[in-house]
């Protein structure tokens, strides 16, 4: 009966990983991409699609020789940014820092960010995890983490909604880069579950390997134990 059991979840998560693969392939643009790669990421899937991931990623990076433009909102060129950095793409600061969005927080004056700019939380939470992607000598990264984006996400905790507040507070608490991942993604599954532009299969398969990983955890535990 476990056999059977086994075989039947090995027969749902092939199911599912191919269902995830043509939502890979019908992706609209490279923002649904991005947050497919992100979400992909964040709920322990990456070494299933890795070749979905690296196919997926060449293809912007070779459609885009600066990956960004300046009409691209801040929190498609932050989250871009973090994703190419994140898979070992050389991707150079000048793409987030030429954003119109991200010049219009500075004054030039002084270098420092304005406070009076209409604030995006979606975009506040990319700033600040892609400022901890930072390399030696890019200060400007060290500025958007000290003295705005985690400044900015702290005083808006109390007047977001549950959800987002609850987000917010986990990014402060530690960011993603920082984090071991595997430990990470049962909160990610329980976010995402939220999550009102949520895949129904991507979720599902989540859980599953999620379910199937800790089984094999404590198996392995309880035999060490003895």
């Amino acid at each position: 009966m476990v056999f059977l059991q086994g075989q039947e979840y090995e027969r749902q998560v092939q199911k599912l990983k191919e269902d995830v693969r043509i939502i890979f392939a019908n992706a609209v643009d490279s923002v649904a991409t991005f947050e497919l790669i992100d979400s992909v990421n964040k709920l322990g899937l990456a070494k299933h699609f890795d070749m979905e991931i690296k196919e997926a990623l060449d293809t912007i990076a070779s459609t885009k020789k600066k990956i960004s433009s300046p009409e691209e909102d801040l929190y498609t060129t932050a989250l871009c940014f973090r994703l190419f950095r994140q898979h070992g793409y050389e991707v150079s600061l000048y793409i987030l820092c030429n954003s119109d969005m991200f010049r219009g927080f500075m004054d030039e004056k002084i270098g420092l960010y304005r406070e009076n700019t209409n604030i995006n939380i979606k975009e506040m939470l990319e700033l600040f995890e892609a400022s901890h992607l930072g390399l030696e000598g890019e200060n400007i990264l060290d500025v958007v983490r000290e003295y705005f984006s985690t400044a900015t996400l702290k005083e808006s905790i109390s007047s977001l909604d549950s959800d987002l507040a609850k987000q917010v507070v986990h990014v402060l608490e530690l960011p993603s880069q920082r984090r071991v991942q595997w430990f990470d993604v049962k909160w990610h599954i329980i976010s995402y579950e939220k999550d009102s532009h949520m895949n129904s299969s991507l979720l599902e398969l989540a859980k599953l390997h999620f379910n199937i990983v800790q089984a094999i955890l404590q198996k392995d535990l309880r035999e060490s134990s003895r």
